[in-house]
């Protein structure tokens, strides 16, 4: 339900705090009390260079430039919770050689035997080490880092990342 009115209403918006607008009004009618949606909506908009950045309780964007790690923090309520809910935008500049990275809370929410978790910062750390490499190898690598961490504890969540590099 929410993957189809998520492309419905992507074709007759404009922006992404539209899209999740309408998207948290449909799901705050298609559910019931306690179920919920967390979303990341991210547009690309390659001649301006700038990534618009639109929150729906997910974890917040990375990018990685000349080694420094910002992010792009607008967090907004999760869908579903509360039909007139407004969804901030936020836009990131881009330049050649950055390093973006969308990452599900699977990944700092890892957790090792000891009951740590994998946490924010060791991301960052990940991604500074890594961000450098190709897309691929640099998830790869960011994945293998997170392994190493949880060691043979039984994983309790997904863990999704998707990284794009700004061309020359």
């Amino acid at each position: 339900s929410v993957r189809g009115a998520l492309r419905a209403f992507a074709e007759r918006c404009d922006r992404p705090s539209e899209i999740l607008e309408r998207l948290n009004r449909h799901v705050c009618r298609e559910t019931t009390i306690g179920e919920f949606v967390t979303l990341l909506m991210v547009a690309i908009d390659e001649p301006a260079r700038k990534l618009t950045v639109c929150n729906a309780g997910h974890e917040t964007p990375l990018r990685l430039r000349s080694g420094k790690v910002e992010t792009c923090d607008t967090a907004s309520l999760v869908l579903g919770l509360e039909p007139e809910e407004s969804y901030a935008e936020a836009e990131l500049d881009l330049a050649a050689g950055d390093f973006v990275l969308l990452y599900s809370d699977g990944v700092v929410e890892a957790m090792n035997f000891e009951g740590q978790l994998f946490g924010r910062d060791r991301l960052r750390g990940a991604l500074r080490l890594h961000g450098i490499m190709p897309p691929t190898p640099a998830l790869r690598n960011i994945h293998w880092e997170i392994r190493r961490f949880v060691g043979l504890a039984e994983q309790s969540d997904d863990l999704t990342m998707v990284g794009l590099r700004v061309r020359e």
